[in-house]
């Protein structure tokens, strides 16, 4: 059987700290089994605190299981995906195991991104609580088709506190739309956003009003 075992007990260079790193791998059955954890990385001011990535890849499938912790070993942030080949494709999943800044959050169970050399189709990737939206979604069931983004008041903070800081880095809240086409080609797209609320480790920006119509490449309106 394969097995590897890597440990970096302290690593330090520019102000920035790694402590207690460990990956190990290794076979069990039939499966390929990873695990990463480190106790803390980063800086004084922007420190990570107990970080996991765990998965196993078998049968053409590889998941991941992304988990941050506060510093009382309490889950902040847990993340799922399980990626497998179909076809010529890679459909990949966010599974329903999803928590953001400690809120258990709703994740469209339908949901999957397909992603071959042709393009990519996502569909019904949606997360959601307690009236916060963020959905992403291909107009049609087709490589070509524009991906629609839509968010209703999602706080910032939900993507913005997973490490521990002197400051919130930032907050507000996000209503509006958005609209990719030709995401892999030659991306265009356009924007009907308001952010609100919004402030920036410790000062307050206000309200910001984003408008984008970019229907030609590299031309901006």
């Amino acid at each position: 059987s394969l097995g590897l075992l890597v440990n970096a007990p302290l690593i330090k260079s520019s102000g920035q700290t790694i402590d207690s790193l460990t990956f190990r791998a290794g076979n069990d059955d039939d499966k390929f089994l990873y695990a990463l954890t480190v106790n803390k990385a980063g800086s004084k001011s922007f420190m990570l605190q107990k970080t996991s990535l765990t998965g196993y890849a078998a049968n053409n499938q590889v998941t991941a299981g992304l988990t941050i912790k506060d510093a009382d070993d309490k889950d902040k942030y847990t993340v799922g995906l399980k990626a497998a080949q179909v076809n010529k494709s890679i459909r990949i999943n966010l599974l329903d195991s999803l928590k953001l800044d400690y809120d258990k959050w709703s994740v469209d169970t339908t949901n999957y991104i397909l992603y071959d050399s042709t393009g990519l189709i996502i569909h019904n990737f949606a997360i959601n609580k307690e009236g916060q939206l963020l959905q992403i979604n291909s107009k049609e069931e087709n490589v070509n088709a524009p991906v629609d983004l839509t968010l209703k008041d999602f706080r910032i903070k939900t993507l913005t506190n997973f490490a521990e800081q002197d400051s919130l880095l930032a907050d507000g809240t996000i209503n509006g739309t958005a609209e990719v086409r030709e995401m892999m080609t030659n991306p265009v797209f356009t924007a009907d956003l308001n952010l609100d609320n919004i402030t920036y480790n410790t000062d307050t920006v206000g309200n910001i009003a984003i408008k984008v119509n970019n229907q030609t490449a590299n031309v901006f309106d």
